[in-house]
Parts: C-alpha cells; structure tokens; sequence
C-alpha cells in the first residue's frame, strides 16, 4: 500500500488549513484561494466516487488547463484513480487509439460537451461548496489500498511523430517526484512558483 503523500496532499491540506484565503492558483485575472481549490477537489473527489468505477479503471481527464482542472487531478490523486491527460487538441481518431493505447475506460471532463470518440464522457462537478467544518479536509481521506508499482499518472509525449507515446509512471514515482519538487523550489504556505 502506498501511503498518502505528505508531500503535494499533504501540502494542499496544510495550505487550505493553514492559510485558507491565500492563493493557490492564478489564471489570466483570476485568482483561486487555498480553500477553494481544497472545496473544488473535495467536490470532484465525490462526483468521481459516485461514478462507483472499477478501482483499476484508468481515465482520461480531457479538460483545458483551469482551476477545475487542476481540482480533477488533485482528486483522481486522492482516490487512486489512474488517469491520463492527453491533449485537448487531438482529433476524434487520435483521440481514440490513445485511449485504446492507454486501456482508459472513461472520459472525465470538467466542461460540458466534451466528444471522446464513442468512450463514456462523465462531467465531474468541482463547484465550490465550502466544507463542513476543516478545510484542511484532503486529509481524511482514505482511498483504496494500491501497489507503490501500480499506475497513477499516464504522461503522453508530443506527438510530433505521429501518435503520442503513452508513458505510465507509477504511485511510488509520482510520490518521489513530488517530495523532490517541494523540496527543490521551497514550496510552503506563501510560496509562489
């Protein structure tokens, strides 16, 4: 089993605990606090359980790069939910020999109306309902036991070539990789990257 990580969740609980109003994220003019950041995975987090899928079921989040976005990931993280990102600009067919290539079994989106070639498209909720009680809420959450070996994350190269190469890495590299990044940049309450 891998534990959660101490590391990016952990960090993500600590801010929205620690310092709630202080921004997590900035898009274009927007700002997102910690705590909202923290209410909008907390909202993806449940709208991805009630989809009730297989735990193995790897997805694709096919979403353009938002706040929600973001939100998505963080709680595909968080429930153990293998998933790929591949690009938004790949056409129908592309699309869907990637998916094939990846074994995802569904789509998840962010934005209404997304098209993956014939897979189920599910548009996953993060609207910001602030938490009952601790905004530091990541923390409580337990997900299915999974090996440090098994896939998290399913990168996709360019695809200059031709199809983009899928390029899995597993719970255990996605958890060094985050310990080394947070230790490498300093990131902590306050920090901007």
């Amino acid at each position: 089993m891998v534990p959660y990580s101490r590391s990016l969740l952990g960090c993500l609980a600590d801010f929205a605990r620690n310092r709630p109003e202080s921004t997590a994220l900035v898009m274009g003019g927007d700002r997102v606090s910690n705590a909202e950041l923290c209410a909008m995975t907390m909202s993806a987090y449940n709208g991805l359980a009630a989809l009730q899928l297989p735990s193995d079921a790897r997805v694709a989040l096919h979403a353009a790069k938002t706040p929600r976005t973001v939100a998505l990931i963080v709680a595909c993280l968080l429930g153990r939910r293998p998933f790929m990102l591949p690009s938004t600009e790949l056409g129908t067919t592309a699309l869907q020999e990637l998916l094939e290539k990846a074994d995802c079994t569904d789509v998840l989106t962010t934005e209404p109306g997304a098209d993956a070639g014939g897979l189920r498209v599910h548009k996953i909720d993060t609207t910001i309902v602030p938490p009952d009680g601790d905004l530091g809420g990541l923390d409580g959450i337990t997900g299915p036991d999974v090996s440090p070996d098994a896939t998290s994350f399913i990168f996709t190269t360019s695809g200059s070539t031709g199809l983009p190469k899928v390029v899995p890495l597993s719970f255990q590299a996605v958890e060094r990789f985050t310990e080394w990044a947070i230790t490498k940049f300093r990131l902590r309450p306050g920090t901007w990257c």
